[in-house]
Parts: C-alpha cells; sequence; structure tokens
C-alpha cells in the first residue's frame, strides 16, 4: 500500500500552484527546500520574515542584506578597536624626522 506523495517528491498541486512541503523537525526547525534556497539566493545566517496573510495562511520574505550589513557595519564601528602585535620602538631622532615631515600634523589641532 503506497502512502504519502512518491513519494516525497511529488509537490501537491492546488488550484494549478505547485507547492513545496516541508516538515517540522525536533526544536521546531523546518529546512527551506534547496529549489527555493537556490531562487532565493539563501545562506546560513539569512533572516526571513513571516507575515500572516490570512487564517493559517503565512508568506515569508527575505530581510534586505543590505540593512544587515549596514547594522553590522554599526556594530563594528561601536566596537574598541583590539591591539595586536608589539608596538614598535621609535627612537626620538626618527620621531623628530617624522615630525619634520608632517606625519603628525593630522593629529595635532
Amino acid at each position: 500500500m503506497e502512502t504519502g506523495p512518491d513519494k516525497m517528491n511529488e509537490k501537491p498541486n492546488i488550484r494549478g500552484i505547485k507547492l513545496d512541503t516541508v516538515r517540522i523537525g525536533d526544536r521546531y526547525r523546518v529546512t527551506i527546500p534547496e529549489s527555493i534556497r537556490k531562487e532565493l539566493r539563501l545562506r546560513v545566517g539569512d533572516e526571513l520574515v513571516l507575515e500572516k496573510v490570512g487564517e493559517g495562511v503565512y508568506r515569508f520574505g527575505v530581510v534586505e542584506r543590505s540593512s544587515r550589513y549596514h547594522d553590522q557595519l554599526l556594530q563594528l564601528l561601536k566596537t574598541p578597536p583590539k591591539r595586536v602585535g608589539k608596538p614598535l620602538d621609535i627612537f626620538p631622532e626618527e620621531m623628530k624626522r617624522l615630525e619634520g615631515l608632517g606625519c603628525f600634523s593630522r593629529f595635532v589641532t
């Protein structure tokens, strides 16, 4: 006795519209079908929004990537820089030479 779509590759068809079905896994996770991931160019970490459009009917959309990058850039700018490596030891003579070339003029008011 056959049960279910053949069968998992066969898509349900409602009023001529092909639908992809997904199954809710443990921890309520849903895997988006590969064809949709490719079409929307989704990557791990992308954010989706859900919108209720009717009783028991939702549609989802991709959060605009540029806004996420903007938020990440702002967060990066707010984060104090981390010092890496060892500071250079500059002898006083070298410091005077660099001052004479105007290397520090933009830091002095």
